[in-house]
């Protein structure tokens, strides 16, 4: 029997129990520090009593509380699987940046990045997605603890790739969002992934990560799922912003942008379409008008 402890009960980490639950020989226990989330009263302590994987469903901007809760009990053969794709906004460090400082030395961790859309999952409708590792060891072990999900998966030696991919796909979902509520036809929508998916291959080599990584799961394969999808917050902000609505606070590209910028500084200019992102989510541009500036003119 498998012990999976999922840490955030939220609609993600309520996916995954799914997922994971399907399988005769998983035992799942979910935990949130808001009790009335989980189904059974239960110490953080008994929730992680030898448990083999542990899922960090909580959002970036509470990664790093939400590890250090987990340190006093957390078994030392257990693989830590992050599910968060964003920056911390004090440090710029990304998810599996944080989880290598917070985590004790030797601790087996992975990010799990892809099109996993929750609401979909929990229809059993599948999913597909990748989880960059720590180490050779970690990628053993994630294989064997995580196999015949209802979730496809691929496995990577490049966390940071994929962590990265992450972030940037749902910066980029902002912005197919906004081709939506803009009501640009399939052929400018095309183009402005296409602008996309080049612009986040150039900032992941840029930010030191494999070039192609972009292109696969964790950036394309997500950033179609996230950036067309009804189900996603990131599509319907970007959607909101087309329709002069207010943004979305909670939206994880969002939150992501600023920090972003910041990592890159000057070489942020370099890129046309973050650029158009940042005039209309932090300078309040006019979408419509800064989104026409974008299309080539012949």
């Amino acid at each position: 029997m498998t012990r999976a402890t999922i840490i955030g009960v939220g609609a993600i980490g309520t996916a995954i129990a799914h997922a994971l639950g399907r399988r005769s020989d998983m035992h799942i226990t979910l935990w949130d520090i808001d009790s009335s989330k989980m189904p059974r009263a239960i110490e953080l302590s008994d929730a992680l009593t030898n448990t083999d994987i542990v899922c960090m469903c909580v959002p970036s901007w509470v990664m790093r509380p939400a590890l250090t809760s987990i340190l006093p009990f957390l078994p030392k053969h257990a693989l830590v699987i992050s599910l968060a794709k964003g920056i911390e906004r004090d440090t710029l460090l990304t998810m599996d940046m944080l989880l290598k400082k917070i985590l004790p030395r030797g601790q087996h961790f992975g990010i799990l990045g892809g099109a996993m859309l929750a609401k979909e999952i929990m229809q059993n409708k599948g999913g597909a997605g990748i989880i960059g590792v720590s180490s050779p060891r970690a990628l053993i072990l994630a294989r064997k603890l995580l196999k015949k999900t209802d979730v496809a998966l691929e496995y990577s030696l490049n966390a940071k790739g994929i962590a990265l991919s992450g972030v940037l796909k749902n910066i980029y979902a902002l912005a197919l969002g906004l081709a939506d509520g803009l009501e640009w036809s399939g052929n400018r929508k095309g183009w402005i992934a296409s602008c996309a998916i080049q612009e986040m291959e150039e900032i992941i080599k840029n930010l030191g990560g494999k070039s192609g990584v972009a292109c696969g799961l964790a950036g394309l394969g997500d950033m179609i799922a996230t950036g067309y999808s009804i189900y996603s917050k990131n599509r319907q902000t970007g959607h909101d912003l087309a329709m002069g609505k207010p943004c979305c606070p909670t939206s994880e590209g969002v939150v992501s942008l600023p920090s972003l910028l910041a990592i890159l500084g000057k070489k942020r200019s370099q890129f046309p379409l973050l650029s158009a992102l940042t005039h209309i989510i932090i300078h309040k541009k006019d979408a419509r008008t800064t989104f026409e500036k974008l299309i080539p003119k012949t």
